[in-house]
């Protein structure tokens, strides 16, 4: 029964913040957007309401019900919530914390998501080059190249101008070595794709978050082995 008041909840206010985005009503969408952070934190607020509204919203656009003014006043609101949400989190990682580029291709729209992984990444302390849209793979290799990171995260669901979907993963997994290739998005599903040795895809949001909970965990595991290994040496020192 909670589960369904819940989901009733939920999709009530998906309704509601659909007709804030129809009537260009920033201060319900607002209202909306604060009291379900509030009761829920940020990052569940993005993955039970934002990203369910987003993709009723991809429908209504498909059949024309909505306009490109209402997707580009919702999408500013939305932008602004994630860079708020980011500022908030302290830039200062710990040493051994591991670094992410994230970057989009020449014509990839999927702007609010590559902001929403800032966000995930700065919530749980990792260290985090942000480059953007509109990133040539020059430009990715220019970053990579003296930065080293360890991951490197884009997103692919619209096709690439002038680039076959298995040419423009090699090219970048190429631009961005050593760092181990994150990639998501439609493109890499529809298309049947070889993945060189230092690429991994990512089928969606909670997967995503599932690989960087996982990362954590080994974070954990290794601090606290670290700090094992130093007491056992400290006690063989003492004897």
């Amino acid at each position: 029964a909670d589960i369904a008041e819940n989901n009733g909840s939920q999709n009530a206010q998906i309704d509601a913040l659909t007709l804030a985005m129809i009537d260009l009503d920033e201060a319900t969408f607002d209202r909306i957007f604060s009291t379900y952070t509030w009761e829920n934190g940020f990052e569940r607020t993005m993955v039970e309401l934002v990203y369910p509204f987003l993709d009723k919203l991809n429908v209504l656009w498909l059949t024309n019900s909505v306009s490109p003014a209402h997707e580009k006043f919702i999408g500013h609101l939305i932008r602004r919530k994630l860079m708020a949400a980011i500022d908030k989190e302290s830039a200062e990682v710990p040493r051994d914390a591991a670094t992410f580029v994230l970057y989009l291709p020449d014509d990839e729209s999927q702007e609010l998501t590559l902001l929403f992984m800032y966000y995930l990444l700065r919530s749980r302390h990792k260290r985090v080059i942000y480059l953007g849209h509109r990133v040539s793979l020059s430009d990715l290799e220019d970053a990579c190249q003296p930065l080293r990171p360890d991951y490197v995260f884009t997103i692919i669901q619209e096709p690439i101008p002038r680039h076959p979907i298995q040419t423009y993963v090699e090219a970048a997994c190429e631009a961005a070595k050593p760092a181990e290739m994150l990639f998501t998005g439609a493109q890499l599903f529809v298309n049947q794709v070889n993945l060189p040795s230092n690429a991994h895809i990512l089928n969606g949001l909670q997967e995503t978050i599932d690989f960087l909970d996982s990362l954590e965990l080994k974070l954990i595991n290794a601090r606290t082995s670290s700090v094992g290994d130093t007491r056992e040496s400290a006690a063989g020192s003492a004897k």
